[in-house]
């Protein structure tokens, strides 16, 4: 495979947070649909591991679950 090597090319900017965390207060806390749960979860715990906050997510009904930040 051949690549070629280019220059002046500008990184991207990052794009915006998809979920709040670093917005968050203790105490706050953000409706998601149960089919994120995991997804969210994840992202969480990389912040956690960051930044050093917590969370906790709970199933709410049968379609809704409920993220808290705790720390």
């Amino acid at each position: 495979m051949d690549l070629k090597i280019e220059k002046g090319v500008p990184v991207p900017s990052r794009p915006a947070p998809l979920y709040p965390f670093l917005d968050m207060e203790k105490g706050d806390s953000f409706v998601l649909p149960l089919g994120w749960k995991g997804r969210v979860a994840m992202a969480a715990w990389k912040v956690t591991q960051k930044h050093g906050l917590g969370f906790i997510i709970r199933k709410i009904s049968d379609t809704e679950a409920r993220c808290w930040r705790v720390k």
